[in-house]
């Protein structure tokens, strides 16, 4: 992971990456993924960018849905951006959470409009 967060450093992502202990696993998939999104994105390998974007959206649960929102816009990764917003907006549980709280003040007014036109 420390690996992750000094590529990002340089190429000023914040520190969303950094979230992947709440991936809730052990295996180091998710820091593999995220490292390889970060390879992706820098050399512009779309495809690459949009396997990686299908991977996290299906690891999504209520635990990591804030990162991976973040993830997605940091990333502009508009498929698993939707995905999360759907997932936030029929989960009002995770709407109260601490991690939806830390969410950019943006992406919390995206989610909370998308939650009205249920």
């Amino acid at each position: 992971l420390e690996s992750v967060e000094l590529a990002t450093a340089a190429d000023g992502h914040s520190p969303a990456l950094a979230a992947e202990s709440n991936f809730g696993l052990e295996d180091g998939a998710a820091t593999m993924v995220l490292g390889i999104l970060v390879c992706a994105d820098r050399l512009g390998l779309a495809h690459l960018m949009l396997l990686c974007e299908h991977w996290l959206s299906r690891v999504m649960s209520s635990d990591n849905v804030c990162a991976l929102l973040e993830i997605a816009d940091e990333f502009r990764l508009e498929q698993l951006r939707l995905i999360c917003l759907h997932f936030l907006k029929r989960r009002s549980d995770c709407r109260r959470s601490p991690s939806f709280g830390c969410l950019a003040q943006h992406l919390r007014d995206e989610v909370l409009w998308a939650a009205r036109g249920l």
